[in-house]
């Protein structure tokens, strides 16, 4: 096999959820469809990376050029928090279609075996986030759902709020 098509395979079969036979079909496929497809699709993905930033504030993935569709969305309520570990996990809430609340990625995970706790740097900006929304008199309305890539499971865990304690 030719070293530019094995190391296309190896790129793409680093990606989440692909293997390594997918990576060779996808390969082909991109050989198959010519220069300019593959370029088109290499300008999406350039302007994906370019484009695409986390929100300041709650860590949602937005386009640099326009606002937050979630913090700066006047019908969500402010009153109601949803923690998640990635902002991927946002859209997964998202489609749901039942929650109106805002957000806040954590960008990481609790891992009590690798002495990440609640007290690590991720939980710090989730209580700074919650003191900035104001949220910790009304600690009752934040929830926390980290989900696991490894495994189906979801977990909550309080974290402690001026006091107050979040769920």
């Amino acid at each position: 096999m030719p070293p530019e098509l094995l190391a296309a395979i190896e790129a793409i079969q680093s990606l989440p959820g692909i293997g390594r036979r997918s990576a060779m079909r996808i390969a082909f496929d991109f050989i198959r469809q010519g220069k300019s497809r593959v370029k088109n699709f290499s300008d999406v993905l350039t302007r994906l990376v370019e484009c695409i930033a986390a929100c300041d504030r709650c860590g949602a993935y937005r386009s640099a050029t326009e606002s937050c569709p979630y913090c700066d969305n006047s019908r969500r309520n402010p009153e109601i928090l949803c923690v998640v570990e990635h902002p991927s996990d946002i859209y997964a809430v998202e489609n749901t279609g039942e929650f109106f609340g805002i957000y806040h990625a954590l960008g990481g995970v609790l891992s009590p075996l690798d002495g990440i706790g609640p007290e690590g740097d991720h939980l710090h900006s989730a209580r700074e986030y919650c003191r900035v929304a104001t949220l910790a008199p009304r600690a009752a309305n934040v929830a926390l759902f980290l989900i696991s890539d490894e495994a189906s499971w979801v977990t909550g865990a309080a974290i402690p709020v001026d006091g107050a304690s979040i769920a």
